[in-house]
């Protein structure tokens, strides 16, 4: 499975959102913390901030997208993903554990570089608002 990069610790562990569950472990990211996108080994670009994690047998994962918050248990199942890099224009979707899903975005700039304040820099990102 895929999740975002800054999402997970390298190599570290994937876990549902009350902690309880162990799924499985990242097998590879392109993300490092406090420094921001890596290249993957072998790529001459950049990708943005992704980790693939393998989900352990017992263990259960699906492609879904979180609506509510933190707290809430509310999610719904992705139903479709892009086969091409995102263009300006697209209209896009976004969830996270924290935030929740948010739509409504329009895809505004691609392959942008983002420094945050704290050093933290993200590259080859997608920029919608």
């Amino acid at each position: 499975m895929v999740t975002a990069g800054h999402c997970t610790s390298g190599n570290g562990a994937i876990l549902n959102p009350s902690q309880s569950d162990y799924i499985g472990p990242v097998v590879r990211d392109n993300w490092k913390n406090g420094h921001g996108s890596v290249k993957l080994s072998g790529q001459s670009y950049y990708s943005g901030g992704l980790a693939l994690y393998r989900v352990n047998p017992g263990s259960s994962a699906s492609a879904r997208i979180y609506k509510g918050g933190k707290t809430s248990s509310s999610s719904r199942a992705v139903q479709d993903f892009w086969r091409r890099w995102a263009q300006e224009g697209d209209k896009v979707c976004t969830g996270g554990m924290m935030t929740g899903e948010k739509c409504g975005w329009k895809v505004a700039d691609t392959q942008v570089t983002f420094r945050y304040s704290g050093g933290t820099t993200a590259r080859d990102t997608v920029v919608a608002n």
